[in-house]
């Protein structure tokens, strides 16, 4: 009886051990099956000299181990601005990630609401600034650089103390921008003048260029201006023709000295057309302006009717007929 007891107790004993044993080689078979799996989808490579370290990531911010807790620079991508492409740069937590590999950008310093609308020196598809600058220039970095530089608009602050420069570099043949404050040294190319103020030289070249004696005639006749492109457009489209009955109409009743009537079409083109209600109101604010002559108004009005060789539409009449009722 004893001898029998001892026996199962044996038996007992070898299918506990059995057991255990199966146990532990099917836990090392899903723990294999689950790193291989993360390894194809996170390309984790085993580190054969430190096995208590754990699965290490082989990425592209190190390429081999990654000790997480060293304070240490890294290298890792960041978006080259210029070219567009991942470049490796070391960095640290006192780095700045964008960084040109030739100049800092000046761009984020105008994002913060110091600078107003920026005014155009040049526009897309026109004729290029004439206002070009020899200066010295000092980046954020501290890095000093000599530039010949073409402006193509600028931001100024609330007095006109600063500016922010957006212009064409020669010397890196792209856009690059600058900030006023941060140039040593300005010279004007065509005079050969040395600028001491760069914001009020360039509000004053501004003011002086064609785009800023748009905007001077389009803030001091708006309304003028607004109602005879509606009327101009009141068929849905403006005729060349058309455009050129209203720059005749203000090239001869205001200032438009240093533009030329094509200057005027051109930005005509821009108009924005104004609803039924923006144009009666505009037509009502016209009706109590003092100045107004009357007459050239009405005389532009007529010939922007009778520009098109087809009879005037019944919508332009009776344009024609509101106006004439508003301001006689």
């Amino acid at each position: 009886m004893a001898l029998l007891v001892l026996i199962a107790l044996l038996v007992l004993a070898a299918y506990i051990i059995l057991a255990q044993s199966k146990k532990q080689k099917h836990t090392k078979a899903s723990a294999h099956r689950s790193y291989a799996s993360l390894s194809k989808t996170e390309n984790i490579k085993p580190s054969p000299d430190k096995p208590n370290r754990g699965l290490v990531l082989d990425t592209p911010y190190f390429g081999s181990e990654r000790d997480q807790s060293a304070d240490i620079v890294e290298s890792f991508p960041v978006l080259n601005p210029k070219h567009g492409e991942l470049q490796a740069v070391q960095q640290d937590h006192h780095a700045t990630s964008w960084e040109d590999e030739k100049d800092a950008w000046e761009e984020s310093d105008l994002e913060h609401g110091q600078y107003g609308e920026y005014v155009a020196f040049e526009r897309s598809g026109s004729a290029e600034s004439n206002t070009i600058l020899e200066i010295e220039y000092v980046d954020r970095n501290g890095v000093k650089s000599e530039r010949r530089i073409r402006v193509r608009r600028v931001s100024f602050n609330a007095d006109v103390s600063n500016a922010g420069i957006h212009a064409y570099c020669y010397v890196r043949q792209a856009g690059r921008t600058f900030i006023a404050s941060r140039i040593s040294r300005c010279v004007d190319i065509r005079t050969g003048e040395v600028i001491a103020n760069i914001p009020a030289f360039l509000m004053s070249e501004y003011k002086h260029s064609k785009y800023g004696r748009i905007e001077a005639l389009r803030e001091s006749h708006s309304d003028e201006i607004a109602a005879l492109v509606y009327l101009s457009k009141i068929d849905g489209r403006s005729t060349k023709a058309e455009k050129e009955a209203i720059a005749i109409y203000l090239q001869n009743s205001f200032d438009c000295s240093g533009l030329s009537r094509d200057d005027i079409i051109e930005d005509l083109r821009n108009e924005t057309v104004l609803s039924l209600t923006q144009f009666q109101r505009c037509v009502g604010r016209l009706s109590r302006q003092a100045n107004l002559n009357r007459d050239a108004f009405m005389a532009a009005v007529k010939s922007i009717i009778g520009s098109s060789k087809s009879p005037p539409r019944p919508s332009a009449v009776e344009v024609l007929e509101y106006i004439a009722k508003k301001l006689s």
